[in-house]
């Protein structure tokens, strides 16, 4: 009954489609004809799934919501997972390489601050007051639970 309404769904032409795991309760050829459609699709279309396979076949941008961000990726799922893999390499680096610059910096002001070069220590303690601090890497929580 659901690939009876769904097909009828689609064959209305709609100019917007929003689908919420639509490979659900699919057999393959069905799930095979849905991403034909989809790829002919001439209007958006919106598609909630964890099919990594379907996903990367019908794909062209993906709105990856994370951690209350949103970051837009164009392309196939693969090629965005790629990226965002990369994305949080470099980000890592910069964070870790800010940490170890400003680590640096406030030991060097600890040292001067009142001394002959307190001048100069006021002055990185001023540079390093306007740089603006990468956060630290979010992660995922991890559930905890405890059975009595």
């Amino acid at each position: 009954r659901s690939k009876v309404i769904l097909a009828k769904l689609l064959l209305e032409n709609p100019d917007v489609l929003i689908l919420d795991e639509p490979t659900n309760h699919l057999d393959d050829q069905h799930i095979q004809w849905l991403t034909q459609f989809l790829q002919d699709f001439d209007g958006a279309y919106i598609v909630i799934s964890h099919d990594q396979e379907f996903l990367d076949q019908i794909t062209t941008h993906i709105a990856d919501i994370e951690f209350g961000k949103i970051t837009k990726y164009t392309g196939h799922l693969k090629q965005a997972l790629k990226q965002k893999e990369q994305n949080r390499e470099s980000y890592l680096r910069q964070y870790h390489a800010q940490k170890k610059q400003s680590e640096k910096t406030e030991a060097y002001i600890r040292k001067y601050k009142a001394g002959s070069r307190s001048t100069m220590a006021k002055s990185r303690q001023k540079q390093l007051d306007k740089i603006e601090r990468l956060t630290p890497p979010a992660s995922a929580s991890k559930a905890v639970f405890d059975f009595p």
